[in-house]
């Protein structure tokens, strides 16, 4: 499993570069084929569009959980290779529930069986901010966007696409 992951805070515009780098619009899981600069092309599997820690909110046991157990796509159920998933970077109290910040959740990752980090996108943080960063021997694309909020959308999501190799 490769794990793509956004990571930000309220208002960081997670949501948007996702959408942007997926080429959608979209309030679900989705699917998405994917063309990297070799010519490959994969399916990544987009969970929301909002963090995993906001609105109803999943944690991550439960999350590992729903994407082990395969997800539904073309009339078949899926495991997914690729995913891209959105977090916050601190812990989040919502509607009386609380979730995990998101280092919580990429610890928890890596400690699966076969899941990868593949990139850490991190919107608005400065350099001298701790980040989030998988504990292992996993070396993932890290990507910092430190001005997200200022440059234009369109030229932020073509940086981080062009970084990960995506067309």
């Amino acid at each position: 499993m490769n794990v793509y992951i956004i990571v930000g805070e309220k208002n960081t515009r997670k949501s948007t570069i996702a959408r942007c780098l997926c080429g959608c619009s979209y309030s679900h899981d989705l699917w998405r084929d994917i063309e990297d600069s070799n010519g490959n092309q994969f399916e990544l599997f987009v969970e929301r569009n909002s963090s995993l820690q906001e609105g109803t909110g999943i944690l991550p046991q439960d999350f590992v959980n729903k994407i082990n157990k395969g997800i539904p796509h073309n009339g078949n159920t899926v495991v997914p290779t690729d995913i891209l998933v959105l977090l916050r970077v601190q812990k989040v109290s919502d509607g009386g529930s609380n979730f995990p910040d998101a280092q919580t959740y990429i610890n928890h990752f890596e400690s699966q069986p076969n899941w990868t980090t593949k990139a850490l996108i991190l919107l608005d943080q400065p350099a001298s901010q701790t980040t989030p960063f998988p504990s292992s021997n996993q070396k993932p694309i890290v990507i910092m966007e430190p001005h997200i909020k200022t440059d234009p959308i369109n030229k932020t999501a073509a940086d981080i696409r062009s970084k990960l190799g995506w067309m």
